[in-house]
Protein backbone atom coordinates (compact mmCIF):
# COMPACT_ATOMS: atom_id res chain seq x y z
CA UNK A 1 0.00 0.00 0.00
CA UNK A 2 1.45 3.37 -0.68
CA UNK A 3 1.28 6.63 1.20
CA UNK A 4 -0.95 8.37 -0.86
CA UNK A 5 -3.15 5.33 -0.35
CA UNK A 6 -2.62 4.79 3.53
CA UNK A 7 -3.27 9.05 3.98
CA UNK A 8 -6.66 9.13 1.90
CA UNK A 9 -7.79 6.11 4.50
CA UNK A 10 -6.79 7.51 7.15
CA UNK A 11 -8.78 10.92 6.38
CA UNK A 12 -11.67 8.73 5.39
CA UNK A 13 -12.00 7.03 8.61
CA UNK A 14 -11.08 10.36 10.48
CA UNK A 15 -14.12 12.30 8.18
CA UNK A 16 -16.08 9.19 8.76
CA UNK A 17 -16.04 9.12 12.50
CA UNK A 18 -18.00 10.71 15.15
CA UNK A 19 -15.39 13.69 15.89
CA UNK A 20 -14.46 14.17 11.94
CA UNK A 21 -18.99 14.50 11.55
CA UNK A 22 -18.81 16.84 14.50
CA UNK A 23 -15.88 19.17 13.06
CA UNK A 24 -17.19 19.26 9.44
CA UNK A 25 -20.55 20.18 11.01
CA UNK A 26 -19.63 23.03 12.97
CA UNK A 27 -16.81 24.08 9.89
CA UNK A 28 -19.91 24.35 7.95
CA UNK A 29 -22.18 26.10 10.29
CA UNK A 30 -19.59 28.16 11.58
CA UNK A 31 -18.65 29.44 7.85
CA UNK A 32 -22.64 29.53 6.73
CA UNK A 33 -23.01 31.94 10.32
CA UNK A 34 -20.17 33.72 8.94
CA UNK A 35 -21.46 34.76 5.65
CA UNK A 36 -25.07 35.71 7.04
CA UNK A 37 -23.75 37.81 9.26
CA UNK A 38 -21.00 39.12 6.32
CA UNK A 39 -24.26 40.04 3.88
CA UNK A 40 -26.38 41.76 7.10
CA UNK A 41 -23.48 44.10 7.55
CA UNK A 42 -23.01 44.82 3.84
CA UNK A 43 -26.57 45.47 3.22
CA UNK A 44 -26.36 48.15 6.36
CA UNK A 45 -23.31 49.86 5.49
CA UNK A 46 -24.98 49.94 2.12
CA UNK A 47 -27.75 51.77 3.41
CA UNK A 48 -26.19 53.97 5.82
CA UNK A 49 -24.08 54.93 2.82
CA UNK A 50 -27.19 55.90 0.41
CA UNK A 51 -29.10 58.03 3.76
CA UNK A 52 -25.84 60.02 4.88
CA UNK A 53 -25.33 61.01 0.73
CA UNK A 54 -29.23 61.52 1.06
CA UNK A 55 -29.04 64.06 4.18
CA UNK A 56 -26.01 66.40 2.38
CA UNK A 57 -28.27 66.10 -0.61
CA UNK A 58 -31.36 67.62 1.28
CA UNK A 59 -28.80 69.91 3.01
CA UNK A 60 -27.94 71.76 -0.35
CA UNK A 61 -31.50 71.20 -1.59
CA UNK A 62 -32.54 73.76 1.28
CA UNK A 63 -29.66 76.04 0.58
CA UNK A 64 -30.35 76.12 -2.95
CA UNK A 65 -33.72 76.84 -2.27
CA UNK A 66 -33.21 79.48 0.19
CA UNK A 67 -31.00 80.95 -1.93
CA UNK A 68 -33.13 81.30 -4.94
CA UNK A 69 -35.67 82.45 -2.55
CA UNK A 70 -32.91 85.38 -1.84
CA UNK A 71 -32.22 85.91 -5.25
CA UNK A 72 -36.18 86.64 -5.85
CA UNK A 73 -36.52 89.04 -3.06
CA UNK A 74 -39.02 86.90 -1.41
CA UNK A 75 -36.53 86.35 1.74
CA UNK A 76 -34.11 88.69 3.70
CA UNK A 77 -30.26 88.12 2.70
CA UNK A 78 -28.63 87.13 5.54
CA UNK A 79 -24.62 87.24 5.63
CA UNK A 80 -24.15 83.91 5.82
CA UNK A 81 -26.79 82.38 4.18
CA UNK A 82 -25.02 82.89 0.48
CA UNK A 83 -21.62 81.91 0.93
CA UNK A 84 -20.27 78.49 -1.07
CA UNK A 85 -18.03 78.10 2.16
CA UNK A 86 -21.72 76.72 4.23
CA UNK A 87 -21.93 74.16 1.74
CA UNK A 88 -21.08 70.47 2.74
CA UNK A 89 -20.90 67.89 -0.08
CA UNK A 90 -20.95 63.87 1.10
CA UNK A 91 -17.80 61.68 -0.50
CA UNK A 92 -18.64 58.37 -0.45
CA UNK A 93 -16.47 55.45 -0.92
CA UNK A 94 -17.78 52.83 -3.25
CA UNK A 95 -18.63 49.56 -1.99
CA UNK A 96 -15.46 46.96 -1.75
CA UNK A 97 -14.91 44.14 -3.70
CA UNK A 98 -16.51 40.89 -1.72
CA UNK A 99 -17.91 43.77 0.95
CA UNK A 100 -19.35 40.73 2.59
CA UNK A 101 -16.17 39.30 4.00
CA UNK A 102 -14.55 42.70 5.30
CA UNK A 103 -16.28 42.81 8.43
CA UNK A 104 -14.87 45.87 10.64
CA UNK A 105 -13.07 47.42 7.72
CA UNK A 106 -15.27 50.80 8.51
CA UNK A 107 -13.94 51.27 11.85
CA UNK A 108 -10.39 51.49 10.13
CA UNK A 109 -11.10 53.37 6.85
CA UNK A 110 -14.83 55.49 7.18
CA UNK A 111 -16.14 55.27 3.85
CA UNK A 112 -18.35 58.46 4.44
CA UNK A 113 -17.08 62.03 5.13
CA UNK A 114 -18.46 65.39 4.78
CA UNK A 115 -16.07 67.55 2.33
CA UNK A 116 -17.15 71.50 3.27
CA UNK A 117 -16.56 74.35 0.77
Amino acid sequence: MSTSTSVFLERRLFLLSTPGLVAGLLIGALTLLALLIGQRDASADAAARATFAEKYAQELLDWRKTLEAIEAGDAAAQPREARPMNLRFPAVLPTPPLADFVAGRDQLYPSTTVISG
